[in-house]
């Protein structure tokens, strides 16, 4: 009996024991210090950390913007991109010169899609034109905003018409792409081109020439008409007939057109900044492509981005003394950027 008391006294000692141990061991590596993550939390870092991890790959020298996308989109390939923005502008430049409408309204966003339609109406489009050649010169801005990828890029391409490889016409273009970074749609909407980004100046160049819907003569002795419209010999109806103003605002959109062709064809490869690409449209509007050409020391000094020097030559010009306040105003705009 005593040996069966003193081996259930054991028990209880060896338990007492075992208790004071796992308490010593509980207040010393169970106890919480400081702040602890939830697991949820370690979820969630974990799921940022493979984010940051992914590499952005090796970009060339002109695409080098591209680097802006990858670094919020994880998902972005900047190759696919590429070249499906080189298939998007062959499907949509021969779609317009096709006149082709349907085509357009699921490829461009609604503003591109009205003033491609007004150009086609024009008859502004060219269905002889076909494509000979297409690169990516460079992406010139990239940026993600508001969930919005948005791309702009400088294409030069070449355009063969009516078959023949005698008449090739180089065109550089810049374009802008978006989408909304969780769409899942292969497809980017045009949003811009570089023959639709002069809004401002258009307007500009409506309100310096002045609307009359009848002939009256320029500076220059030329019968004019609409916005600033010179008549040629071949367009006598204009002193006998009457005619609304839609079909001057049209007459204006296709003069603009020509003005931005002569831009292109003479001044291509001289890489301009927005306000003298402005200032030369409008004076190539204003006077023609004799006339502009010559202005040799201006062109001289505007193209070494001699600002000062440039307007100097304007102001000492027989243009100045027949339209001052013109000139003065397209200094001040060629200037204050």
């Amino acid at each position: 009996m005593l040996y069966g008391d003193l081996q259930f006294f054991d028990i209880i000692i060896f338990a007492a024991i075992a208790a004071f141990i796992i308490y010593r061991l509980r207040s010393v590596l169970g106890k919480r210090t400081g702040y602890q993550k939830e697991k949820s939390e370690y979820k969630k870092i974990k799921k940022e950390e493979r984010k940051e991890e992914k590499p952005i790959p090796s970009l060339l020298d002109n695409q080098i913007k591209l680097q802006n996308v990858y670094e919020k989109v994880s998902d972005f390939d900047h190759k696919s991109f590429l070249e499906g923005a080189k298939k998007a502008f062959e499907i949509i430049i021969t779609a317009y010169n096709n006149g082709d409408k349907k085509t357009l309204k699921n490829l461009v966003s609604k503003d591109v899609y009205e003033a491609f339609g007004k150009a086609i109406d024009n008859n502004t489009n060219n269905p002889s034109s076909q494509f000979y050649s297409l690169i990516v010169d460079k992406v010139s801005n990239a940026k993600v905003e508001n969930n919005t990828i948005t791309i702009s890029i400088d294409f030069i391409s070449e355009q063969m018409l009516n078959n023949d490889e005698g008449k090739i016409v180089k065109n550089k273009d810049n374009w802008t792409f978006e989408k909304p970074v969780n769409s899942s749609s292969p497809i980017w909407i045009l949003t811009q081109t570089w023959y639709l980004s002069f809004k401002k100046l258009k307007d500009r160049i409506k309100k310096n020439e002045g609307y009359s819907d009848k002939p009256y003569q320029d500076q220059l002795g030329f019968y004019t008409i609409g916005y600033g419209h010179l008549i040629t010999e071949k367009e006598s109806e204009y002193y006998i007939k009457k005619f609304r103003k839609k079909h001057f605002e049209k007459l204006f959109e296709i003069d603009f057109r020509k003005a931005q062709d002569q831009y292109k064809k003479n001044f291509l490869k001289k890489n301009h900044t927005s306000s003298e690409e402005e200032l030369l449209i409008e004076m190539l509007f204003q006077l023609g492509p004799r006339g502009v050409s010559k202005f040799k020391k201006m062109l001289y000094f505007l193209n070494k981005k001699q600002k000062f020097m440039a307007s100097l030559e304007m102001l000492d010009s027989l243009w100045y003394l027949q339209t001052p306040e013109r000139v003065k105003n397209l200094i001040k705009n060629y200037t204050k950027k």
